[in-house]
Formats: structure tokens, C-alpha cells, sequence
């Protein structure tokens, strides 16, 4: 399934994905994730993903402030995990242009920005 998201003011055609899952076989635990998961969620974590950029990528950006995350986070799809312990986990999967082979997960936990990181953390 794909659907149409504005994350931090752009427009992007994203893929959901229940783990290897169809969304019609989507375990209930997945299926209450997603309808929990809130985009206005993801565009309020703007400043920690710039955060998280400066931090791990400061000498490579060269300045101490964004102004375009866009240059180097850019969303491609939503994943929604199937959890054993019932939280609802749903990541952003993005392309990250400092580690081009692991990309960006920006996960949030019952509603709330939990990590950022690879997407291996996923």
C-alpha cells in the first residue's frame, strides 16, 4: 500500500510495510499501530533529525545549523512492526546521505519519538 504524506513541508508518496506482511495479512498489533500513528508525530521531531544529523555528521555538514534537512534525510517509506510485548512501533525509513548502505529509522513507540538511527535498529 502507498500513501501520500507532507513530512516538514514536502509532499512524499510512501510505502506502508507490515514487516514482509500484505497489509491485508497485518497482525492486529500492527494494524493498531498504524491507525494510531499520527503524521503531525514525525513533522514535530523536525529538530531531532537536524540534531541527530549535526551530531553524527557535523565536520561533513560544516555548519551548526539546517536549512534544508531535505539535502540529506529524505523519506521513503513507513514500516510497522509486529511486537511481541503489544507496543505500537512504526519507523520512517529514509535515505540518509552520510550512510548511504543503512539509511535513517526514525522510530516511534506508543505514539512518541523513540530513536533515530539506522535503519537496522528497526
Amino acid at each position: 500500500m502507498h500513501k501520500t504524506f507532507n513530512i516538514w513541508g514536502r509532499d512524499f508518496n510512501l510505502e506502508v510495510m507490515f514487516g514482509n506482511l500484505e497489509d491485508k495479512d497485518a497482525k492486529p498489533i500492527q494494524i493498531a499501530a498504524w491507525e494510531e500513528f499520527n503524521i503531525e508525530i514525525v513533522n514535530s521531531c523536525l529538530k531531532d533529525v537536524e540534531e541527530y544529523c549535526l551530531k553524527h555528521n557535523a565536520d561533513e555538514i560544516g555548519t551548526s545549523k539546517i536549512d534544508n534537512i531535505f539535502k540529506y534525510v529524505i523519506p521513503e517509506s513507513i514500516y510497522i512492526k509486529n511486537t511481541k510485548d503489544n507496543s505500537h512501533v512504526v519507523a520512517l525509513l529514509c535515505a540518509y546521505k552520510f550512510d548511504e548502505d543503512n539509511g535513517m529509522a526514525i522510530i516511534f513507540k506508543n505514539g512518541s519519538l523513540y530513536k533515530i538511527g539506522t535503519q537496522n535498529i528497526v
